[in-house]
């Protein structure tokens, strides 16, 4: 057996998926989103910065991705 509170930091759905299968709760900051590979790599170097930090929402014509 295993703790069943366990956090998973991952840069795609990959972690729901874990979660899932194994019929935890989900505990993690990152269910739902998708990083591309430098971001993700930057957010976890700095991970206690980063899920310190307030959402900022922007309009789709501020994302530098359209």
């Amino acid at each position: 057996m295993f703790d069943k509170d366990i956090t998973i930091i991952s840069n795609n759905c990959w972690g729901g998926h874990v979660y899932r299968y194994l019929g935890i709760k989900y505990l993690s900051p990152t269910i739902g989103l998708y990083f591309f590979a430098d971001d993700y790599v930057k957010f976890c170097e700095d991970l206690k910065y980063y899920i310190s930090q307030e959402l900022k929402f922007i309009s789709v014509n501020e994302s530098k991705f359209i």
